[in-house]
């Protein structure tokens, strides 16, 4: 995570909360993988990306505008794989699972 630039930082928490939310369910699972991230990322820097996020994302549309901007390889790798292990953190449901099959298809070379 640390080689993520500030708009992928964006982009990361913006999918983070879109899979969060999706099962409805914020598990003790999913809060320690996101305090993990937090400790990774360093909580100012968490903090800002987050609170951008939120007032850059709106809609799914712009988070999904935004998701097909990301170019490097690289960082597309680095925020599907946090967001599959968050997702996997208490099983992927099948409401988690659609995000996540979408930026599958949209970046393929984060397989």
């Amino acid at each position: 995570m640390k080689d993520l630039t500030p708009d992928e930082d964006v982009v990361l928490l913006g999918l983070l909360r879109e899979i969060v939310v999706a099962d409805g369910d914020y598990s003790d699972a999913e809060r320690v993988e996101i305090d993990a991230l937090r400790g990774e990322m360093g909580l100012s820097r968490f903090a800002v990306a987050m609170e951008r996020a939120k007032e850059r994302f709106t809609t799914r549309a712009e988070l999904k505008e935004a998701a097909r901007a990301v170019e490097r390889p690289a960082a597309r790798r680095a925020i599907l794989r946090r967001l599959l292990d968050v997702a996997a953190s208490d099983g992927i449901a099948p409401s988690e699972d659609k995000p996540l099959s979408w930026l599958k298809s949209v970046w393929p070379d984060a397989l």
